[in-house]
């Protein structure tokens, strides 16, 4: 926690002349502590008052205090113990609910959060705040389970022990300037509110091999004994503006805009950047659009409709001075605060907030402005806002990735992200359906419908592997001597996520004639029944597909009724599908229809032993055999088997005439 990262208005600290007994200068001391900012310092005060205090009341009412301390250090974990302990004391403030919830929140314990949040809403039923937030723990929990493509993780090269947030791009994506209290800074006293070293800005270059230098702070005028950070830029890079704190000797001062131009030892001293009339409002995180005619701040001015507000100025030239800021309104502005805005583009703004709905403490938003200027705000979500204070995004100019800031890790620290490119694969087998063992060699061809063609062929175990683009519909063609030709589809539409898709492709040996499932007829009839026709449109589709082949359809009855009977019905069957395939435009030449009666009966392969278990593998369904079998269940299935409707590829070389 610094100055910079709050934009605290700087209270006087004159300790020494306190009056009264010891007990009450103590409480007087926490109390100016407290005032100021200087939060660790007023909650150690405040302990020491704590132990020695006797009355139940006024005990609750320190305790309160700090827990408070611990809420405004970010301590959530401190801060729910000290405000579990008040409210078991009955200490009667509404607040310490909310703040209890809150603090439920930033670790992340939603449905203990959502409790107290309904428990304060008894007490205080129109806090806009705490519908919100207890809205925002149900959203929370989809963010959750489904979190956006962004990857994180800690910036290892820029942070230290201390705090490092506030990053921006200076002139490329290889040089950074963030702000630090690390102990390289200028200033070697400690801020007094604080109670860190004083924050600078820093520098680090990232070289050809993507190392990054050692953060040193940036050359010129702009570090002092005091604070400096958020630097921001135009698209010139000649001018820097950033926050400044300042205190005088007696403790008072506050933050205000800054510029220092670019010159040969880095930067020249910074000079205050003039905004509001009244000096003594305290204003920080300034973002300078990319024409430099457009600065956003944060500020608690006179007209803030919360805590903190982000406001606007303008101005008509780069010669010309700002504007006196205006409030950017109450569709990015809450009773809330809202602090650190970035400009991606000149109409696209990031800013976070601890009042809009969100995940806890402040989140990060996107804000889009319209032609008509009106300004659309969504929630970053997991996992680039967690429930701690996330905040100073960026972004790179030629990827998707970029840096931001958050107290995830405790410290305030750089966090990079990036969203990787979506990709996606296909793989899979081509297998024989008769035995489904992998397919060598065959010819594997890609389709896209970009109009993109891929050709490969399978390895030794039948795989294959292509890439695929993302918003397409593939189709995949297989082909090998002695099969029919296999294919598959699939389809990268719809999908946001990389994925790994998997297409088997079946492929038919035709060295032996192929059994059509389902073609039926009533009993001793040769008219196909409508339930046929499904099986029948996909030999049309197999025909269609493999134009070169012509076959023969063969009909098979079983062992019922007479030789001659037989062999006329299925001739008459055969030629009913003949009939069938050549009203769906398949040429006639191409077909030839024969009956065989109960002369061929059929012989049971592996994949039919699946099926039947009762049945013998290279068996030959006579009559005789059939007779063997053990009851008239076994007979009626071996029968039924042998009255099937195949289908022979009889030549592979057809040219349509």
């Amino acid at each position: 926690m610094n100055a910079i990262r709050y934009i605290l208005i700087i209270c006087a600290l004159s300790f020494l002349g306190f009056q009264g007994n010891a007990q009450n200068s103590k409480l007087k001391k926490a109390e100016a502590y407290f005032a100021a900012g200087a939060y660790y310092k007023a909650s150690v005060e405040f302990e020491k008052v704590y132990v020695k205090v006797k009355d139940k009341k006024e005990k609750a009412a320190v305790g309160f205090k700090i827990a408070e301390c611990c809420r405004l250090m970010n301590d959530a974990k401190s801060a729910q113990r000290w405000y579990e302990r008040v409210i078991k004391a009955n200490y009667n403030d509404p607040n310490t609910v909310l703040y209890l919830a809150e603090m439920l929140k930033m670790q992340a314990e939603y449905e203990l959060a959502s409790e107290q949040y309904k428990a304060y809403l008894q007490l205080v039923p129109d806090d806009k705040k705490a519908v919100n937030a207890l809205a925002s723990c149900d959203s929370t929990k989809k963010w959750l389970k489904s979190p956006t493509r962004h990857i994180i993780e800690p910036a290892k090269w820029l942070n230290s022990r201390e705090n490092d947030f506030g990053p921006v791009y200076y002139k490329s994506d290889d040089v950074l300037l963030f702000t630090s209290t690390r102990e390289a800074s200028k200033g070697k006293k400690l801020n007094q509110v604080t109670g860190k070293f004083y924050a600078d800005i820093f520098t680090t270059t990232r070289d050809r091999k993507g190392k990054w230098s050692e953060p040193v702070p940036v050359d010129g005028g702009i570090n002092t004994e005091f604070d400096e950070g958020t630097p921001t830029f135009g698209s010139e890079f000649d001018v820097m503006y950033y926050t400044a704190c300042r205190t005088n000797k007696a403790g008072q001062g506050g933050c205000a805009i800054y510029k220092a131009a670019q010159n040969t030892e880095g930067f020249g001293i910074g000079e205050i950047v003039p905004l509001f009339a009244d000096s003594s409002v305290s204003v920080g995180h300034p973002a300078l659009s990319k024409n430099g005619l457009k600065l956003i701040i944060v500020s608690d001015a006179e007209g803030t409709l919360g805590s903190k507000d982000l406001w606007l100025s303008t101005r008509k030239s780069k010669n010309d001075k700002w504007e006196k800021p205006t409030n950017m309104g109450n569709v990015i502005n809450t009773p809330g605060n809202e602090m650190f805005p970035v400009w991606r583009n000149d109409t696209t703004l990031y800013f976070s907030s601890d009042f809009h709905p969100g995940m806890g403490g402040l989140d990060i938003f996107e804000a889009f402005q319209s032609k008509k200027g009106d300004w659309r705000i969504a929630n970053m979500q997991s996992p680039i806002n967690s429930s701690f204070d996330d905040f100073g995004i960026i972004f790179s100019t030629t990827s998707e990735e970029g840096y931001l800031c958050s107290n995830r890790d405790k410290f305030d620290n750089i966090f990079r992200f990036q969203i990787p490119p979506i990709l996606f694969s296909v793989k899979g087998t081509v297998f024989n359906t008769d035995n489904r063992r992998p397919i060598e060699d065959a010819t594997v061809q890609m389709y896209g419908s970009d109009g993109s063609f891929l050709e490969i062929k399978s390895e030794k175990n039948g795989s294959y592997k292509f890439k695929l683009k993302e918003n397409t519909d593939y189709r995949f063609v297989t082909e090998k001597v002695n099969f029919l030709k296999g294919k598959g589809t699939e389809t990268t539409k719809g999908y946001k996520n990389s994925k790994d898709f998997v297409v088997d492709i079946p492929m038919t040996p035709i060295e032996k004639p192929i059994e059509l499932p389902n073609i039926l007829y009533d009993f001793n009839k040769a008219e196909l029944r409508p339930e046929s026709m499904i099986a029948l449109d996909k030999l049309v589709e197999t025909l269609n597909d493999n134009p070169n082949i012509t076959i023969e359809l063969a009909a098979h009855t079983d062992y019922v009724g007479s030789d001659e009977d037989n062999l006329d019905l299925s001739q008459r069957r055969a030629q009913s599908v003949v009939d069938y395939l050549i009203e769906k435009g398949i040429s006639s030449d191409r077909l030839t229809a024969r009956g065989y009666g109960e002369t061929k009966p059929k012989v049971i392969d592996e994949k039919m032993l699946e099926q039947y278990t009762f049945l013998k593998l290279g068996e030959t369904l006579t009559e005789t055999y059939i007779a063997t079998l053990p009851d008239d269940a076994s007979k009626d299935t071996a029968n039924q088997i042998n009255r099937r409707t195949e289908f022979s590829v009889i030549s592979t070389n057809y040219k349509k005439r």
